[in-house]
């Protein structure tokens, strides 16, 4: 298009998809009666956003699609286009990390990276008013809706220090078996 002798870009439609990864080879099983354990990230514009516990206080990634390593990729949906532009996109991501989304507040139950992806797709979709699968983090919704706090927080502090224990190179093997050299 041309507009005053100048080349004028049109805005154009990027693809938003929602990257779903297994944690646990049980959702093989799980799966049939609408259950699971799954890890997920948004793809737009070449790239995977998501978040999670890390030894820094980013929480907020990026990441190649598809690429997340710890979890098994299961598969891409398609959940609509955004007329957002990357800068725009660069700076709601931006905004959600300083606010919302630091390391320090991942909680497995509460704020985690099912519920990142959700708020992004709020963002990036909100002429969508239903574009996140239910189904994603519904183990979490149950367990916030059912569990006595102390229950989700004791849940929350096994899993950060299964993550403390993966990030500086121990193992849980490790540990038991230095605890057993003890005795």
């Amino acid at each position: 298009m041309w507009c005053g002798g100048e080349e004028m870009i049109e805005p154009r439609d990027e693809n938003v998809y929602l990257n779903i990864y297994d944690i646990t080879w049980a959702n093989n099983v799980l799966g049939m009666v609408g259950w699971g354990a799954y890890h997920t990230g948004v793809e737009i514009y070449g790239e995977e956003i998501g978040f999670g516990r890390s030894t820094d206080e980013r929480g907020v990634y990026k990441i190649p699609p598809r690429s997340y390593e710890g979890h098994t990729f299961k598969k891409s949906l398609y959940l609509g286009t955004t007329s957002l532009t990357r800068e725009d996109v660069g700076k709601a991501v931006a905004t959600m990390r300083d606010v919302t989304w630091a390391s320090s507040k991942y909680h497995l139950v509460h704020t985690n990276c099912n519920d990142f992806s959700e708020a992004l797709c709020r963002e990036l979709l909100p002429h969508i008013p239903q574009a996140f699968p239910l189904w994603i983090n519904r183990p979490c919704r149950m367990s916030s809706a059912l569990l006595p706090t102390y229950l989700s927080e004791k849940v929350n502090d096994v899993d950060k220090n299964i993550f403390m224990q993966y990030a500086s190179g121990a193992t849980v093997i490790e540990e038991e078996e230095e605890e057993d050299e003890r005795r």
